[in-house]
């Protein structure tokens, strides 16, 4: 079962992630309070990361996926019970029911990655651990727990 672990917003340029609980997704703006969705890019208005693959990426460079946070990697969704790869853009994910973004391509890692930990950037490079970006088609609320599902 699919569901929504984690929820980071990035209030500034250049600032860490903060963790939220809740967030209010719109098709304006991504994230309300995020500074990343609000552009004229809206094909990457919300990045997603799986915790399954977090997880993977942590053991194979001998981290604690518990410690070292996947909102390390800065994406805005973490979700479990998935691992993201070119399958899935073209699809639908719905959370909560309520709000359904599209996938439109798979993120890739920068090198922000490697000032983090030695060797990140490669680990997120493969099978597409780095994640997924997506545009929002249906807004709504969001909030940790929340179920999830993927549509065509």
């Amino acid at each position: 079962m699919m569901y929504l672990y984690g929820i980071g917003v990035k209030t500034a340029r250049r600032a860490p992630l903060l963790g939220v609980n809740n967030a209010i997704i719109t098709v304006e703006a991504g994230i309300v309070g995020d500074v990343r969705g609000g552009g004229r890019d809206r094909s990457r208005q919300v990045t997603l990361i799986s915790w399954d693959q977090w997880v993977e990426v942590c053991r194979e460079l001998s981290l604690n996926p518990y410690v070292n946070s996947w909102m390390l990697r800065r994406a805005g969704l973490c979700i479990a019970g998935i691992h993201f790869g070119k399958q899935y853009i073209g699809q639908h994910m719905v959370i909560n029911r309520e709000v359904t973004l599209l996938i439109t391509g798979e993120t890739t890692p920068c090198d922000t990655m490697n000032t983090v930990f030695p060797g990140l950037k490669e680990a997120l490079s493969k099978d597409g651990r780095c994640g997924v970006t997506a545009t929002v088609i249906t807004g709504g609320r969001i909030a940790t727990g929340n179920g999830v599902v993927m549509t065509s």
